[in-house]
């Protein structure tokens, strides 16, 4: 196999490519808007050689990488930013505006012209936000079917979640594909595998000497710090281990839904008649939003248990341990997202939020081998050149021509 990457970002696709392929890449490309982020994936996978494409104009080094490489590759892959489709993009009346016509998504047209007239792999192929797969990505799903149309190749996406790939993180992402010929492949269905660990088990599995295990994103203090949960255990009468057994959720919200806002504030104002932290100031907040019938973005201890939801930059800082009085350490999300154990990051302002900014190394690594299937001829022909397949419901949901039920119930037997 050989193979390259396109924005890296991280590396947690580079990181499933290796593993999936036993190989390194061949190397990487980038521009420079994503220096900082490309800078981990390129330290990790230190003797790649990394090219920059310029904004204007083109060197020699990328002359000769297209002399050297042009239908040579079997797959290129790449992370191209998700914000334009992000279902957590509140932005409006803005170019960065969640949605098809979001600037954002120029990156992924960008990449794939760059890819698919210079490089010419068997399968270029990437990771992007799950909105790609719904209404809202409608546009973009258009403007990439003609990018493919154009050069010769095939066009398929398909959607599942991480939790289904391994690791107990409930993470829905799409994949994109653009496949060499006429016609795009017919997935295998996975589901879970029997030998999966609930949340607990799987952060169990870091070694002691793992790096950044004591470090935290922006919370370093016990959880029993924070006043109102020690409202909360006073209210309740459990204890600490107690409430974390019988509670998934954050602090203000368990708060708020027993409608205890009001009792909450006549707490601290007698227990802690000088605080003047966020937590009380946050009471008042939620009041007001609940008289108004809105809601409020909760940024308290959010609560976990057998598995926890997106890693994303939002709630990275605010996850809970499971069992011990603490939030969790940048090592134990890093490993949520399947990074290796050895893998470091390039500690500069700001450099954390890029573990969010990511795909998780199983999910990606499951469709790597989806990829070289295909590359071996063992993936059925659709018959299509444009497939849309969900691996939740275990179904096709749109294609480019009818496809008979007996094809759509192809494999449906979970595959492991």
């Amino acid at each position: 196999m050989k193979y390259a990457t396109i924005i890296p970002l991280i590396g947690g696709m580079t990181v499933a490519n290796q593993k999936a392929t036993d190989k390194d890449p061949e190397f990487f490309i980038s521009w420079n808007a994503f220096g900082k982020n490309d800078s981990h994936a390129h330290s990790y996978f230190s003797d790649t050689p990394q090219y920059i494409i310029p904004d204007d104009g083109e060197d020699d080094n990328l002359s000769n990488l297209r002399e050297n490489y042009r239908g040579q590759l079997d797959f290129v892959s790449t992370v191209c930013p998700c914000a334009g489709l992000s279902m957590l993009n509140n932005a409006s009346g803005s170019a960065s505006a969640r949605g098809s016509e979001a600037a954002q998504n120029d990156w992924m047209y960008k990449s794939a012209h760059y890819v698919l007239e210079n490089l010419q792999p068997r399968v270029f192929w990437g990771e992007n936000a799950p909105g790609l797969y719904t209404k809202v990505g409608s546009g973009v799903r258009h403007k990439l079917r003609e990018i493919a149309s154009q050069y010769g190749y095939s066009f398929s996406i398909v959607k599942t979640d991480t939790y289904l790939h391994g690791i107990p993180q409930h993470r829905r992402r799409t994949f994109y594909f653009f496949w060499k010929g006429q016609n795009a492949p017919i997935f295998d269905y996975m589901v879970r595998p029997p030998e999966s660990q609930d949340l607990i088990e799987y952060l169990s599995q870091i070694p002691e000497d793992a790096s950044y295990q004591d470090r935290f994103f922006t919370r370093d203090h016990p959880v029993t710090d924070w006043k109102l949960y020690e409202y909360v255990l006073e209210k309740t009468g459990m204890t600490d281990l107690e409430f974390r057994q019988s509670y998934i959720g954050a602090l203000y919200h368990y708060i708020s839904m027993n409608g205890w806002v009001d009792d909450a504030m006549r707490w601290m104002d007698e227990r802690y008649p000088d605080y003047e932290g966020e937590e009380r100031v946050k009471l008042d907040h939620i009041k007001r939003k609940v008289a108004d019938g809105k809601g409020f973005w909760d940024s308290s201890p959010f609560f976990v248990g057998q598995y926890v939801n997106a890693i994303i930059g939002k709630n990275m800082h605010v996850l809970v341990h499971p069992t011990e009085d603490r939030f969790l350490n940048i090592r134990e999300c890093m490993w949520l997202m399947g990074l290796p154990h050895d893998f470091d990051m390039n500690v500069t302002p700001g450099c954390w939020n890029h573990i969010a900014q990511n795909v998780p190394v199983t999910t990606a690594q499951a469709y790597t081998n989806q990829v070289i299937k295909f590359l071996n001829g063992e993936l059925r022909d659709s018959g299509c050149s444009f497939l849309m397949q969900d691996n939740i419901g275990q179904k096709i949901t749109e294609s480019s021509k009818e496809i008979s039920k007996k094809e759509t119930k192809y494999k449906i037997e979970p595959i492991i």
